[in-house]
């Protein structure tokens, strides 16, 4: 069986960091425990030098770990949630149904699908420190209030606004109404109010 150098050097690369962060190592920490200097992790997990057959055996003593768990193919991590296991946040408003759809949020990033049954309102979390929302209407119609002025969204049209501003989320219609909201919080997220749009 033929194995490509490059692919195996960029797997090991790969695998390397990943092995490292998964068992909560710094490059330091590793390279006490392989007896390697840091700069030659560094240089390895970055893919910019290739490892010797000694330096593999001691990366993978020290990670405890196989060499062939160290040279093969990345297996992929796939995390699939059925509706059930999404996490849905209460808006206190009958009718109005609000899903995160990323199970662990990214440290600047929140998703959200927002349902809004006929004649529903519910008001958007004010955010802090240059925080940003788009919305996406992804069905039906949606009155958007924002500071004060009214947007109409109906299917396939966008808003991106600061969410410091106050604004509410509202169904006029008679039928069910459909948005992505995207919530980008540039400052510190930590301050950014409780994380719902």
């Amino acid at each position: 069986m033929f194995i490509d150098p490059e692919k195996a050097s960029q797997a090991f690369a790969k695998n390397l960091g990943t092995i490292r962060k998964n068992r909560k190592l710094s490059q330091a920490s590793l390279a006490k425990l392989s007896g390697l200097p840091k700069s030659t992790l560094s240089h390895l997990e970055s893919g910019e030098s290739n490892p010797t057959l000694d330096t593999i055996v001691r990366i993978a003593s020290a990670l405890g770990v196989t060499i062939e768990e160290l040279i093969s193919r990345p297996v992929v991590t796939v995390t699939h949630m059925t509706a059930q296991d999404m996490p849905h946040i209460r808006t206190g408003t009958k009718g109005t149904q609000l899903v995160r759809l990323l199970p662990d949020p990214f440290p600047e990033l929140d998703l959200y699908y927002l349902e809004l049954s006929a004649g529903t309102q519910v008001r958007g979390t004010l955010q802090v420190n240059r925080s940003m929302k788009y919305f996406y209407c992804t069905r039906g119609q949606i009155l958007v209030r924002i500071a004060g002025e009214k947007y109409e969204l109906n299917k396939g049209d966008a808003l991106f606004f600061p969410a410091d501003e106050p604004h509410s989320y509202q169904n006029d219609t008679s039928a069910l109404a459909e948005a992505v909201i995207a919530a980008s919080y540039l400052g510190n997220r930590a301050t950014a109010g409780a994380p719902t749009p």
